[in-house]
């Protein structure tokens, strides 16, 4: 089949800010009666739901735990209905970090009944005290920037008078699994991150490693003009279009004489030799290589595990590095902020459906 021309695509799209921290943790404390967060989300695809999964912080551990739920949203007013529908304690010794708590259905238990749920349904995820002890202490945990992608999609918090929305560049740091085996699928408003989101560690021709890249299997052939990536270069690097065996496509070298600001930041470039046709299933790779001993920094993201990254726009993107052109590594728990400019796809043959979730990996 032919490549159809299309209005020119950024795969994933473009983060929709500049700053030197692509993702920050605002945090709420949870230290009183009646306190609870709740973040409230579009469900990405019709199904069953097993749990929610988020980043907690402990101060001091709950005395009686924690309680999970999914509750129903009140159209007249945009917060939880302060009904426990479904629920899940997690109780003993609470750790910071990521939690996974049992599954979430309407007795607490693995025999209670789940929640199913329509897709475009809202629906809000609580966490709050079992029952409130003096002294007991956590943090809940969001994430901020300033711009949204998805205003429909946000964080509301209850410090014992009532909820209130956490302004408007607040969003849900969460993962939502169905009992399918798959998270939901959302774009930059949800974001599966634990409480380090970010490996914003600088690197250099001296550096191990020396490129940081992103593995890149398209899923149908594809005609790229060029890519975009989140990254501070206060010295030349040179972006780079690497086939499967690791031979050059295409090269694109950053000036740093010549940029619009000085701390991390989406930069787009047009490849000079292009366009280029990747093929469906082929292996390729976009990586950042520094041509000095200067440092560049690119961005990159953390998540809890290599469940989860796919969770942004699917599983056919992984992190990649290497030292001295010598073997890629992989690691399916981080991913380059970057992506591609796309402007043809060859549509040959019907679509796959549409699942708007990953297979579930572990």
């Amino acid at each position: 089949m032919a490549i159809t021309t299309i209005p020119m695509l950024q795969v994933p799209p473009v983060i929709p800010l500049s700053s030197a921290q692509v993702i920050t943790y605002a945090t709420v404390i949870k230290n009183g009666a009646g306190e609870r967060i709740a973040y409230v989300v579009q469900c990405p695809k019709a199904g069953t739901l097993d749990k929610f999964e988020v980043p907690i912080t402990i101060a001091n551990n709950p005395d009686n735990g924690l309680r999970f739920s999914f509750q129903t949203v009140n159209p007249a007013t945009g917060f939880p209905d302060g009904a426990v529908d479904q629920f899940r304690d997690i109780t003993g010794t609470i750790t910071t970090g990521w939690q996974v708590p049992g599954l979430i259905t309407s007795d607490g238990t693995n025999g209670g009944v789940k929640r199913t749920v329509a897709a475009g349904e809202l629906i809000a995820c609580v966490i709050e005290f079992v029952s409130f002890v003096a002294s007991d202490d956590w943090r809940g945990h969001y994430w901020n920037t300033t711009n949204r992608s998805t205003s429909n999609i946000y964080v509301v918090d209850d410090t014992g008078a009532g909820y209130a929305i956490v302004g408007g560049n607040a969003a849900p740091a969460l993962a939502l699994k169905y009992d399918d085996g798959t998270y939901g699928v959302f774009d930059w408003s949800v974001i599966p991150c634990d409480v380090t989101p970010q490996d914003n560690t600088a690197i250099n021709t001296g550096t191990t490693p020396d490129e940081k890249a992103l593995k890149i299997t398209p899923a149908v052939t594809m005609r790229v003009t060029g890519a975009w990536v989140q990254l501070d270069w206060d010295a030349a690097c040179d972006i780079v279009l690497y086939d499967a065996a690791s031979g050059v496509i295409d090269t694109f070298t950053l000036d740093s004489d010549n940029r619009a600001a000085t701390n991390a930041s989406p930069c787009v470039i047009e490849w000079p030799g292009g366009p280029h046709t990747l093929t469906a299933g082929v292996v390729y790779r976009l990586a950042v290589k520094p041509t000095t001993g200067s440092s560049v920094t690119p961005q990159v993201m953390l998540f809890p595990g290599s469940a989860y990254p796919p969770a942004l726009f699917g599983a056919d993107l992984v992190y990649s590095q290497r030292t001295d052109a010598g073997a890629w590594s992989d690691d399916a728990s981080k991913r380059l902020i970057a992506g591609l400019v796309i402007d043809g796809m060859d549509f040959g043959g019907a679509p796959a459906a549409v699942t708007k979730a990953f297979s579930f990996v572990g």
